[in-house]
């Protein structure tokens, strides 16, 4: 990993996201925002792209991202509804899904991800995943809930079983302030469910 992908999270999940993707498989952007994410797994994969937000601004901002750099097609859909009813609209198993948590840049900053629906999206997302799938989880902890968020993802990923998941965690002790932090989940074979959120 060359130096420029150790600046931050976003950078360091991208970097893995590239390395995961072999040329066709699907890939889920649990968080859609202005569309950044979805454009660079657009670029990856000749397959299909999900792209979820709650914010219709997110949605719309997506789309355009994408048509500008002629990357908007059939195999793209955008879904303007929580990553915690992606099963509804995916229907087969996906090599990746991208979490990018907070809120909207640019947007309503008190519209934020929260524990809950976080947690649910994630038990979605784990089911979703082909074997040697990933998910990528960007946390912040500058805004409201984002402490709070933090530390649910830190207590579900640290119970998932050894046996079916690989989970490694990126986090920046030398930077200022609280920067974002990475959770990537790796499903290791397909006898595996998902845990149980209660």
């Amino acid at each position: 990993m060359s130096r420029e992908h150790i600046n931050n999270a976003v950078q360091i999940c991208h970097s893995l996201l590239a390395s995961c993707i072999h040329g066709d498989e699907d890939i889920v952007d649990a968080t859609a925002g202005n569309g950044h994410d979805m454009l660079y797994a657009a670029g990856l994969t000749s397959g299909r792209i999900y792209g979820f937000d709650i914010q219709e601004k997110a949605v719309s901002a997506t789309r355009e991202l994408l048509q500008r750099h002629g990357l908007l097609s059939d195999r793209v859909r955008l879904v303007c509804e929580s990553h915690t009813e992606m099963d509804k609209h995916v229907v087969s198993p996906v090599k990746a899904v991208l979490f990018n948590l907070g809120y909207l840049p640019g947007g309503d900053k008190t519209i934020t991800t929260a524990a809950s629906t976080t947690l649910s999206g994630l038990g979605c997302a784990l089911r979703l995943l082909s074997p040697g799938g990933m998910v990528f989880i960007v946390v912040y902890r500058g805004h409201p809930h984002g402490e709070k968020e933090y530390e649910a993802l830190r207590d579900f990923c640290a119970a998932l079983p050894q046996k079916q998941y690989n989970v490694a965690f990126c986090s920046f002790p030398n930077q200022a302030g609280k920067p974002p932090l990475l959770f990537v989940i790796e499903f290791r074979n397909n006898g595996a469910a998902a845990p149980d959120l209660g």
